[in-house]
């Protein structure tokens, strides 16, 4: 499994931009609130995490719910990326 520490972010303006977990977390709370975050690769929504405080595990996104046919996802099938079944749009 890679870690996804990058994603896309729907701006207020409706299109998706790249950006790194860490500055999604670095949002103020009420801006993350209303924005949509997704897989770079199979665009399914993520769940953002922040570092873990033993510095173990760095920021990273996880799929809200969970895709075999993502290399970013801890379920991968090896069967090549495919797209999300309920994706961000």
């Amino acid at each position: 499994m890679v870690l996804a520490t990058d994603i896309d972010v729907k701006g207020t303006d409706g299109l998706w931009r790249p950006m790194t977990v860490l500055t999604a977390l670095s949002m103020k709370p009420e801006d993350r609130k209303t924005r949509s975050f997704r897989c770079r690769d199979c665009k399914g929504h993520v769940r953002l995490h922040s570092p873990s405080k033993a510095g173990r595990m760095q920021a990273h996104a996880e799929h809200a719910s969970r895709w075999a046919g993502c290399p970013r996802s801890d379920c991968y099938d090896d069967h090549g990326l495919r797209p999300h079944p309920t994706p961000a749009l």
